[in-house]
Order: structure tokens, then sequence, then C-alpha cells
């Protein structure tokens, strides 16, 4: 029996730039070349869903570019807003995690992770996809029970590993890093010792910050209260 297809909910901005005209800007341009090449395995690794609110976002403008994202749409299955979907979004702005100006993207999160969708892909990196926002929408749902992955085309990319491999500065930067490595035993402890010498030696202020604990989740367990004593 094959393995199940890991679940990724399809947001607004992947149709739209998905079938919009080549931006002239290089970094839409590039958002754009990214999430075509994506969407062109997407199907076959992943079930893809939608629902309707990125139906009515994408149908609000009539024009014959507008109709573009609804015919990728169309092939999509759609999920359904639920009473817990409604909760979750409340629970996402009460808590900071999504801002209320961007109520429509906490729609999207919350009918995703309220039906169980392994990842909301986006380009949406204002309100979803930053690291401090995904951070703390990912912990808010996680928390209510509803653990979701909140990423960009570019993150589940088939081709995202071996590009990597391919790029000749990154395959640059790993032949020093193995050569530094082998030079001091290739051992972390070796690596350690060589970079405190250096430390001891150079005439840098250094800094250092006290480690820091993420509140722990709602299904972690408790420490007994007794824990750690005689």
């Amino acid at each position: 029996m094959p393995a199940m297809k890991p679940t990724v909910y399809v947001e607004t901005m992947i149709v739209s730039y998905l079938t919009a005209r080549p931006s002239r800007d290089i970094v839409t341009l590039a958002h754009q070349h990214i999430t075509r090449e994506w969407w062109r395995s997407a199907a076959r690794r992943f079930a893809l869903v939608t629902s309707e609110f990125v139906r009515v976002e994408a149908a609000v403008d009539a024009s014959s570019v507008a109709r573009a994202p609804l015919e990728a749409l169309a092939q999509l299955a759609t999920i359904e807003p639920t009473a817990e979907a409604e909760a979750l979004a409340e629970r996402l702005f009460n808590a900071g995690a999504i801002p209320r100006r961007a109520s429509q993207a906490g729609l999207h999160v919350a009918i995703a992770a309220t039906n169980k969708v392994a990842y909301l892909v986006t380009w949406n990196l204002r309100h979803l996809a930053s690291v401090p926002a995904r951070s703390a929408i990912e912990r808010t749902c996680r928390r209510a029970g509803y653990p979701l992955t909140i990423c960009t085309p570019a993150e589940l990319s088939e081709t995202q590993g071996r590009t990597s491999c391919d790029d000749p500065i990154v395959a640059e930067v790993r032949a020093v890093r193995e050569r530094l490595f082998a030079k001091h035993g290739g051992t972390v402890a070796g690596l350690f010792k060589h970079y405190r010498e250096i430390q001891e030696t150079s005439k840098r202020t250094y800094v250092s910050y006290p480690p820091t604990r993420t509140l722990p989740d709602r299904h972690e367990a408790a420490a007994p209260a007794d824990e750690g004593k005689e």
C-alpha cells in the first residue's frame, strides 16, 4: 500500500505568483520562477488542497488575468471552514501571532491547521512566512493541538537540495569547512580547541547570552514536583 502524500494548503498568493505576468522586479520574478517550478511536480508529491477563502480572493477581479488563478485552483480539493477554525483564528489574533488587520491570513492558517493539513505554502513573508511570524503562528497552533508547518515553495521544492549541492559558491565553502575539520583532527573537540586558542590571543571583545527556553507545549509532560530532589 503506497504511503499517503503529505497535504499542502495552497494559499492565494501561490496561484497569483503562478499565473501573473513576469514581473520586472527581480525578487518577485524569482518567486514566480520558484513557484512555477514547484507547481510542476507538486501534485505528484503532495495532496494539494485549498478553501473557499482562496477561491473568493482569486475571483475578486473579474478580468482575464484573474481568471487564470481560478483555473489553477479548479484541480484542487476544497476543505471546509469549521467552528474549530473560527476559534483557532480568534486564538491566533488574541495571542498576537497574526495581527487583526491581516485577518484573512489568519483564516487561511486556521482552516489549514484544523483540517490537519501538514503544510501551508505561501509567499506572505510579512504575516505568515517570516521567521518571527512563522514561529509565533506554529507555536500557537501547536498549543491548541493543531500542528502545522508554514513554508514557501522554495522550502518544499523537489530541487532544493540538488540546487544547493550544484552551487559553486556553496561547494567552495563546504570544501573550506572540510579542510578545517580535517586539519584539527576531524573532531568537534579539535575545532573548539582551535577556536578557543584564537579567542585567547585575539583583541576582540566577545559576548555571550544566556540560553532561552520557550514555554512548553501543552502536550509536553509537566516535570514532577519533586524532580531533582534526593
